[in-house]
């Protein structure tokens, strides 16, 4: 499972767009890296997940992602989210109930796709459309991952636009832009509604889609393509728990986006998926959302029998929360321009679920995180590896997640993610007044929040295994 969200810019506080996404898949480590920008000659090679090389282009940016340490094909890494230095972010979530029209000899997948964009990619609409030639050129499958074997949808977007391309394997594919007033998600499922062939501002769609649609008998000549509903689908015998358009873990996480930031209080089985915020979403009110686990609605996990005597929010193996305990990295880019180009704009990674981990800061101009949070093997605990630690403390607090989680750690967390937004915030102004130590400045500022919030998540764990033991709280520590 994973999950994407996109912010306009006229509904982002900052005046620019914001994309978050959660990367779902338990127990396999997040590491987050950066591959710097490279020249190339015409004999290098791109190599595909299906081991087929295919041509390099002269120059490809730099870009820092995260990835979880599960193979798939020829990826010892697999599912990147990412924004490369053109300030250019693209992140994925599969789709399961989809039509597929798969053929012989398709090679790219989208563990190919989101690398493709971010090397290659110039702004997300440039992004979107070397997707669509590089799907004509060479052809679109389902994904190799073992146990997800579906389709996608991928969230692109730049300071100033953003956009949802959802992919039918077999080569064709529809992108709808968010409005610049609005917040729209995608959870597991396909949500673009009715398409605008002659609005090529707001829809990108590949060459002859809609006679594509009536020579497959999904819709008739004339009639109206509304691409969920034609290539979609309500259930999938794929992957049953992650399910199509009408299954819980899809309908209460766009609800929760459209209550949260809306005001709404939809059916959860309208089809709806974008809204316009009640008020301009900041950072941390985005943040915030990714962190949404239903709680004061009808819908909260944590009176569910199974959330047991402490009340634990985080029991379901696949929820239908945004946050969840399967959450393996969560990404959030902030895509300000206000820097110069060799620096980037900040990204923020929460290593687990994003509820008990704090987003720790980097930059996509190459300022990355350190050796610890670049590492991870599944099955293999190491406390010296980000990831461990951060989910170490994490399954402290679902002990008595009553009394840990809201009690201590998530103060500890909000107050360290406050005290790095106030000190990225004077990096980056001296960056601007003294360009010729910025980099530098950015570098050591990272290197110490990125110890800062290891060392913050360490020690509340210490304090937890102290207080909290089996079946026991000792009050009076």
């Amino acid at each position: 499972m994973c999950f994407s969200v996109i912010t306009g810019k006229l509904a982002s506080a900052s005046g620019h767009v914001l994309l978050a996404a959660n990367d779902d898949w338990p127990g396999c480590p997040g590491h987050v890296h950066h591959t710097p920008r490279r020249s190339w000659s015409a004999e290098d090679t791109f190599l595909t997940v299906k081991g087929t090389p295919i041509p390099q282009v002269p120059e490809t940016n730099g870009y820092t992602y995260s990835a979880c340490a599960y193979e798939t094909g020829t990826r010892r890494v697999s599912w990147a989210d990412g924004v490369n230095d053109r300030r250019v972010a693209v992140s994925m979530q599969g789709v399961y109930a989809f039509a597929n029209y798969q053929k012989e000899g398709d090679l790219l997948e989208c563990d190919d796709l989101t690398i493709l964009m971010l090397e290659r990619g110039q702004s997300a609409r440039h992004a979107v459309t070397l997707a669509g030639e590089l799907i004509a050129r060479y052809g679109y499958s389902v994904s190799s991952i073992d146990g997800a074997e579906g389709t996608a949808c991928l969230a692109v977007a730049d300071p100033e636009e953003g956009f949802f391309l959802e992919l039918l394997p077999g080569g064709h594919w529809c992108a709808r832009r968010v409005p610049d007033d609005q917040i729209e998600c995608r959870p597991n499922c396909f949500g673009i509604g009715e398409i605008d062939f002659q609005d090529t501002h707001n829809f990108l769609c590949s060459p002859g889609l809609y006679d594509f649609a009536v020579e497959q008998g999904v819709i008739q000549a004339g009639e109206a393509l509304n691409f969920a509903q034609a290539f979609g689908g309500d259930t999938t015998d794929l992957n049953p728990d992650y399910g199509g358009a009408l299954n819980p873990v899809n309908t209460l996480r766009k609800w929760a986006v459209l209550h949260r930031a809306g005001g709404l209080n939809p059916d959860p089985a309208v089809q709806q998926y974008r809204c316009v915020p009640t008020s301009p979403l900041s950072v941390r009110d985005l943040m915030d959302l990714m962190r949404d686990n239903l709680e004061g609605t009808p819908y909260q996990l944590s009176q569910c029998p199974e959330a047991g005597p402490h009340h634990n929010p985080y029991w379901m193996t696949v929820s239908t929360s945004i946050s969840q305990g399967g959450t393996v990295i969560c990404m959030l880019a902030d895509l300000s321009a206000e820097l110069p180009a060799e620096l980037g704009c900040r990204i923020w990674f929460s290593f687990s679920n994003a509820r008990l981990a704090p987003f720790v800061p980097c930059y996509s101009g190459g300022t990355g995180l350190p050796e610890a949070y670049q590492a991870g093997e599944c099955g293999v605990f190491d406390p010296n590896c980000a990831w461990w630690a951060f989910q170490d403390t994490a399954e402290l607090a679902c002990r008595n997640y009553e009394a840990i989680a809201p009690q201590v750690l998530i103060p500890r967390f909000e107050e360290w993610e406050t005290q790095a937004m106030d000190l990225l915030d004077r990096r980056e102004a001296m960056a601007l007044t003294e360009p010729e130590t910025a980099g530098q400045q950015l570098a050591q500022a990272v290197e110490q929040l990125a110890a800062g919030a290891l060392e913050t998540a360490r020690e509340a764990g210490t304090y937890i295994r102290g207080k909290f033991l089996c079946n026991t709280v000792l009050d009076w520590l």
